[in-house]
């Protein structure tokens, strides 16, 4: 879950940590800024530390990789002319209905075991006499389990799925039922008719919540909506998407631009980063201030736009990643919005 705090001038911001954080990123506003140097001054434990130094126009943006554990009293400052912007993500995660990290852990694996027991429930076949048994089918099973920041969703990729197969028995008394003639085939066609029958009663669907309702009829109801426009592949292996056309200005290398944006890993669709408030992120297309797949992907949007890049790990953080939040190699999905051009 996202994390930010914007730093006024002069300004020192003080608290006792309610929800342990973690923080990636200095980001200087350039905006309200005057050229030269500004520092961003943590105090902890009764001592003061220059956490990193930016200038306007060199030194926009600097990695940080600070945790902060709840109970903790900390103050961050700032030294200099400019507006910074600290931002990173929640480390203790809690659901709207209250459930922590290791709650929604064992939840899922219980909805595992669930559902592994209605496939296995739905594919039970009896035997009658003169009745070929159905071979079992291939099914999926579950091996663990995704947990998504904001959202309930269910979503997974191959590597989290494992298929096994079941060796049953494909070949029945058929010797015996070539020796039922006449009345007795009669009733083993009936047999078989009741064997579907019970088959039908014995299939388990599990019932839905009124919460897993209305998230499906939501999905349904954002595919319709959502373009059918293809994909481009750019230069470099950057996929983009427009979702929504914008009726503004062009964006074009060297422009300062404002976004809006969400990433998450395209592995498991796990959302590390956000910005969807505020003045939004701000920096200049082309000059290198962000990851090549933003400076490649953004590129010929115009101002009301809203565009999905996918940003392979060689144009992204690389095989090093961004750890924690960013793992190595990793492959990246984006939704930005143009927000205006200055």
């Amino acid at each position: 879950m996202f994390w930010g705090l914007i730093m006024e001038p002069d300004r020192r911001y003080t608290q006792i940590v309610k929800r342990s954080f973690h923080i990636s990123m200095a980001s200087l506003d350039m905006n309200t800024s005057e050229n030269g140097p500004a520092q961003v001054m943590c105090r902890y434990k009764d001592r003061n530390y220059l956490l990193c130094t930016l200038k306007n126009p060199d030194l926009l943006q600097c990695a940080l990789d600070l945790d902060f554990k709840e109970g903790t009293e900390v103050s961050f400052a700032t030294n200099g002319k400019a507006y910074i912007h600290l931002s990173g993500y929640l480390t203790e995660f809690e659901d709207e209905d209250g459930l922590s990290l290791e709650d929604l852990e064992e939840q899922e694996e219980e909805e595992a075991d669930e559902e592994e027991i209605a496939e296995e429930v739905g594919d039970k076949r009896k035997k009658k006499k003169a009745v070929k048994d159905t071979p079992p089918a291939k099914k999926a099973k579950l091996n663990g389990f995704q947990l998504l920041n904001d959202a309930e969703e269910e979503e997974s990729d191959d590597d989290d799925y494992q298929l096994e197969e079941e060796n049953g028995d494909e070949e029945a008394d058929s010797d015996e039922g070539e020796e039922v003639e006449g009345e007795d085939e009669e009733e083993s066609s009936e047999d078989e008719d009741d064997v579907e029958e019970e088959e039908v009663k014995q299939e388990v669907k599990p019932k839905l919540s009124k919460k897993e309702k209305k998230k499906l009829q939501q999905e349904k109801e954002k595919a319709k909506k959502e373009p059918s426009l293809k994909k481009q592949v750019l230069k470099g292996g950057v996929s983009i998407q427009d979702l929504k056309e914008g009726d503004g200005p062009l964006a074009k290398n060297g422009s300062f631009i404002t976004v809006y944006y969400e990433g998450r890993l395209e592995k498991n669709n796990k959302m590390f980063d956000s910005l969807t408030k505020g003045p939004g992120f701000r920096f200049r297309l082309g000059a290198g201030e962000v990851i090549k797949g933003w400076d490649k992907g953004i590129i010929g949007m115009k101002v009301g736009g809203v565009r999905k890049i996918t940003c392979p790990p060689n144009v992204a953080y690389g095989a090093k990643g961004s750890p924690p939040a960013i793992p190595p190699s990793s492959t990246l999905l984006f939704t930005v919005t143009l927000k205006k051009i200055n």
